[in-house]
């Protein structure tokens, strides 16, 4: 039994090609095409999440993790919690006001 086949041609520089080529390799893939057949039966069996993702991140604090996680279980007991403007989440692990 053979099973059917189609192509997608994508244009693109081949600058681009060669980046996505190389980031192909760094994350285990041995090609853009594995990746962008990931891509596609993920898509097309509804199991794609898409979003925007700072590479930028805080690192907690234990203190802070803890207060953090002591947040979330009373957060759990319907607690209220304001953050003030310009306030993170990240402040809230070390002043709380609540609501």
């Amino acid at each position: 039994m053979s099973t059917q086949t189609a192509k997608i041609q994508v244009p693109l520089t081949i600058e681009l090609k060669k980046q996505a080529e190389a980031m192909a390799e760094k994350y285990g893939y041995s090609s853009v095409q594995e990746i962008i057949r990931v891509f596609l039966t993920n898509l097309a069996q509804g199991n794609l999440k898409t979003g925007f993702y700072s590479e930028t991140y805080e690192i907690l604090t234990p203190a802070q993790e803890k207060r953090l996680y002591s947040l979330v279980k009373e957060a759990e007991s319907e607690e209220t919690y304001t953050l003030k403007e310009g306030q993170s989440i990240f402040d809230l692990a070390n002043n709380v006001t609540k609501k």
